[in-house]
């Protein structure tokens, strides 16, 4: 039976019991029964009692014949309670023993993220193991390529060494020849320096066409190009100065040529420091003696760096002319003659011998306030401008002021 139905059959019965109870009590009160030998009174509320009695026990009949849980609630509620009791305690152990598995479990899962990270970092070592493996291995291959690029150059360096070996004892016997002829050699120089004084000392009797140190012919070369470059400049170079003693009648015997190093040294070793030193570079050709007419010109080479040798308004020489003096004009050439002397003394190129340039009108005005002046005053030679070794001529300005003192 349906709970709802179980309810409204028990409301209705108990309806009709309580009609029924009420009905009875009213018969007896009205016809003044006795139950029991008591008052009506009493005998009423006996039957009201028992009405509720019965309606009671009607109900539970009623549940216990339609529930069985009901008869066994009823009879059976100690029994419940305490089978209550030890699942209530049985499901808190079990809440005791779920929280320590909980605990457990994240205990475990920080195990287990540990063990997750030392795992990633194991594959991190392998992999990068792996990779030094691989890399060890390539070089492994490149020195194992290198080793046999190696041993064969070790054979054929093998073979030029026994090559060398031969040469060298084919260069002894050359040597050993050399020397046998070196004596011989020895006395005939000696022979002949004899004779080349005894000629050079009459020479020397006669009048100089070059003075030793003295400027033969001078050039611009740049610097730090191909060495076949360099050569053919100097050789040009060589060639002007070679016309220019042919030209004074410096001859060399046999030959239609005046001019010949003093060593053969020293044109290698000009080639060389412009191959390796860039930009301009001033290179002379100086009388390496003092030369007579028909003799050869021996030069050697003098190389400057191009550099800036004075600034603008730098004082290059100063002195005291006298105003008064009927010779001023001379000394103040003087005075330019030593300017042109220490600026080729620096390395600046010339070709006629002069170098330092004045204005004509600066060089007019300087005598006129010389002789404004009438007495001693201080003459300087400035630098009219930046000048460099290779970038003449030198631009000079004259100032005149009173001399001190």
């Amino acid at each position: 039976m349906a709970g709802w139905q179980l309810i409204s059959f028990l409301i209705v019965a108990g309806g009709i019991i309580a009609y029924l109870g009420d009905r009875i009590g009213q018969k007896v009160g009205r016809r003044r029964l006795s139950l029991f030998g008591l008052r009506p009174k009493y005998s009423s509320i006996i039957i009201t009692v028992v009405t509720g009695i019965l309606i009671s026990t009607a109900s539970i009949s009623l549940l216990m014949a339609a529930s069985r849980d009901v008869r066994h609630a009823l009879f059976s509620m100690k029994t419940i309670q305490d089978e209550l009791k030890r699942n209530r305690e049985t499901m808190q152990e079990s809440l005791r023993q779920l929280q320590s598995l909980e605990e457990v479990v994240a205990e475990q899962k920080v195990s287990l993220a540990a063990i997750e990270r030392a795992r990633l970092e194991a594959v991190r070592q392998r992999d990068h193991a792996q990779k030094q493996n691989d890399e060890l291995q390539a070089e492994y291959e490149r020195a194992g390529a290198e080793l046999e690029k190696l041993q064969a150059d070790l054979e054929d360096w093998k073979k030029r060494v026994a090559e060398l070996r031969e040469l060298s004892t084919e260069l002894e016997d050359s040597v050993a020849r050399m020397q046998r002829t070196e004596e011989g050699l020895r006395r005939e120089i000696a022979q002949l320096t004899e004779e080349y004084l005894h000629l050079e000392g009459q020479m020397r009797t006669g009048s100089f066409i070059f003075q030793k140190d003295e400027i033969v012919a001078a050039a611009v070369i740049e610097g730090g190009r191909a060495q076949e470059r360099i050569e053919e400049d100097l050789l040009a170079l060589l060639e002007e100065a070679d016309k220019k003693a042919y030209s004074r009648g410096a001859r060399i015997e046999g030959k239609e040529r005046a001019l010949a190093l003093s060593e053969d040294a020293y044109f290698f070793d000009a080639v060389n420091v412009l191959k390796q030193g860039k930009g301009l570079w001033v290179v002379r050709a100086g009388a390496a003696r003092n030369t007579v007419a028909g003799e050869p010109v021996m030069v050697y080479l003098h190389l400057f760096k191009n550099e800036r040798i004075y600034r603008q308004g730098d004082v290059i020489l100063s002195t005291v002319i006298d105003g008064g003096r009927s010779d001023s004009e001379k000394e103040l050439l003087q005075l330019l003659h030593l300017v042109n002397k220490t600026v080729i003394d620096k390395g600046m190129i010339t070709v006629d011998g002069e170098v330092g340039e004045v204005d004509g009108g600066q060089f007019i005005d300087a005598l006129l306030q010389l002789q404004r002046l009438g007495g001693p005053a201080q003459v300087a030679a400035i630098a009219a401008r930046d000048t460099y070794l290779a970038q003449g001529p030198l631009l000079l300005r004259l100032e005149v002021t009173p001399a001190a003192g």
